[in-house]
């Protein structure tokens, strides 16, 4: 049996993460952990395994993308997941360009991020 797989949430979102952790614990093979901070996060990765990464791009202390290419070049096995404020040409292409598996927009429904978390940790 494969072990236990580890979502971390990196961002200010306390309910966003609360009512994900809700639904994943409904799955007793995913575990759920936060950071309010981008460095907080990278120091998270380097410290544990995690399988999938959902960063909201406005994360406090660092610019997302930035993160999100720094989390590729360590960590190209994790899935990551990006929540955006706005569908801008920039944040998507560059995104994109950085390797994102996924980008929402914020206002999304939460089951539907849910139901992707799942198909990514298949």
């Amino acid at each position: 049996m494969a072990g236990k797989k580890k979502i971390l949430f990196i961002g200010d979102d306390p309910d966003l993460v609360k009512v994900t952790r809700r639904y994943m614990d409904e799955s007793s093979h995913v575990g759920v952990e936060s950071v309010s901070e981008g460095l907080e996060g990278i120091k998270k990765l380097e410290q544990e395994r995690f399988d999938l990464v959902v960063l909201d791009k406005d994360v406090s202390d660092t610019d997302g993308l930035l993160l999100l290419e720094d989390i590729r070049k360590k960590w190209p096995h994790i899935k990551v997941i990006i929540l955006v404020n706005e569908v801008s040409d920039i944040s998507v292409g560059t995104a994109l360009d950085f390797g994102v598996d996924d980008v929402f927009l914020k206002g999304f429904d939460v089951g539907f991020l849910v139901e992707k978390i799942g198909v990514f940790l298949e």
